[in-house]
């Protein structure tokens, strides 16, 4: 089990079998080998980027945003209190750290859309890399890159407490599913040339509250008509807009706003 190691100032402190040590801002995690920034900045997923590659920490320069498989291992099924984040790194969230973290990963289904972590709902998903007003947390990290076969093996040897649901979702097989439904879709929706579509336009307001996690977005649209899309986030996700459900935003979206 991993347990807690918080470092004061300058003072050492360290405890047997621990795997995550917190100390002067750094915490390292002797199961993963990766070195994490003990702290968070909020940004959009493109400032994300350029923040860890200008940060100095330790004497090291080499820190990066970290991938999804990365965030994934922060992860701790075995807490039951919030955040569920694995104990060395503070035990509170820094101010201004919104419970989000962004990866450095793009949606292979959608070129706007980047990979993070909920924190307090012990999930990965995706959510638009940037948006007026919408900004989340990012931890820089720096090792070597963990990829998914990696990331299989450690929760295999007993090293990660994270949910295998919650690796599955990020196997080359789910996304491969995910990636050809959202393509069919896609297709569907642009075939057809007796379609009218009236631009949209998004901004997310977040919802933590509630036994169901969920997150609600406000749609305009250019044609005057607007509405709210909530998605939920109970293992398997799904969308409702205008109280019907959706697969996708961009359906939802267009539902909202009478698009045939």
């Amino acid at each position: 089990m991993r347990s807690a190691v918080l470092g004061l100032g300058l003072l050492m402190a360290s405890v047997v079998y621990a795997d995550v040590v917190s100390q002067n801002g750094i915490a390292k995690d002797s199961a993963t080998g990766l070195t994490w920034q003990d702290d968070s900045a909020r940004v959009d997923w493109y400032e994300a980027k350029q923040y860890c590659k200008d940060l100095r920490l330790g004497g090291f320069k080499d820190w990066r945003v970290p991938n999804r498989f990365e965030l994934t291992t922060l992860i701790d099924s075995t807490k039951k209190d919030k955040p569920l984040i694995i104990d060395g790194f503070r035990a509170k969230l820094p101010k201004g750290e919104d419970g989000y973290l962004w990866s450095s990963d793009s949606c292979e289904h959608h070129s706007q859309k980047g990979w993070l972590l909920f924190i307090n709902d012990d999930y990965v998903g995706d959510t638009f890399k940037s948006y007026e007003n919408t900004k989340h947390s990012v931890r820089c990290v720096r090792g070597q890159e963990i990829t998914f076969s990696f990331l299989q093996k450690l929760k295999n040897s007993g090293k990660l407490k994270v949910p295998q649901n919650s690796i599955d979702q990020l196997s080359p097989t789910n996304q491969e599913k995910l990636n050809k439904s959202y393509q069919k879709e896609s297709s569907q929706q642009t075939s057809s040339s007796s379609r009218q579509y009236s631009a949209w336009d998004i901004q997310y307001k977040y919802q933590t509250g509630g036994s169901i996690p969920s997150e609600t977005s406000f749609i305009k649209c250019s044609n005057g008509r607007d509405g709210n899309i909530n998605y939920y986030y109970n293992g398997g996700n799904y969308i409702v807009g205008g109280g019907s459900v959706f697969k996708s935003l961009e359906a939802a979206a267009n539902y909202i706003c009478g698009n045939k």
